[in-house]
């Protein structure tokens, strides 16, 4: 997916979201809005990895539908990236007494729910080919659903997401 070869293929894809990022520029500075650089880079970002796995954005730039996914993640890294006395103390694994696990399930619940309604919605447009990595999975699922089912897929999803630095600010 992230082979030279590859990415020389989805250079398009590249070049539309740079135009639309300029889009989005030229029309915030025509309404005199502030442009919130990170956050217009965030969401450039991840549609681009959404269109290369989806085919589809997971969010529209000229809305503000992005900030919440971004917090989301921003919570996610943000906790990983906190001292854990479990990690320190094994006994304390089951009490959890900061949080951090009952939190992290909780957001990654939330993503897992956003590839859910992806997937659903992938299936119910009768799986039409847009060749990319969700009809690969799909299709090996059909052929045959012990090799990988939808839990592997969107485990696979969230793995290719942080290992792209998609999730990464």
């Amino acid at each position: 997916m992230f082979t030279d070869n590859s990415l020389d293929i989805n250079q398009h894809l590249r070049r539309r979201k740079v135009q639309d990022l300029v889009a989005y520029c030229r029309k915030a500075s025509m309404c005199k809005d502030p442009i919130d650089i990170g956050r217009a880079a965030f969401r450039t970002t991840l549609n681009l990895l959404s269109n290369i796995i989806f085919s589809t954005d997971l969010r529209d730039p000229y809305e503000d539908s992005g900030k919440e996914l971004k917090e989301l993640v921003g919570n996610i890294m943000f906790e990983d990236g906190k001292p854990n006395l479990v990690d320190f103390f094994r006994v304390l694994k089951k009490i959890d007494p900061q949080g951090i696990r009952r939190r992290m399930t909780h957001y990654f619940g939330k993503i897992f729910e956003t590839f859910e309604e992806l997937i659903e919605e992938r299936l119910e447009m009768n799986r039409s080919k847009h060749d990319d990595v969700m009809d690969v999975c799909l299709k090996i699922n059909k052929e045959n659903p012990d090799e990988i089912n939808q839990a592997h897929i969107k485990s696979l999803f969230l793995a290719l997401a942080y290992r792209s630095k998609g999730l990464k600010f």
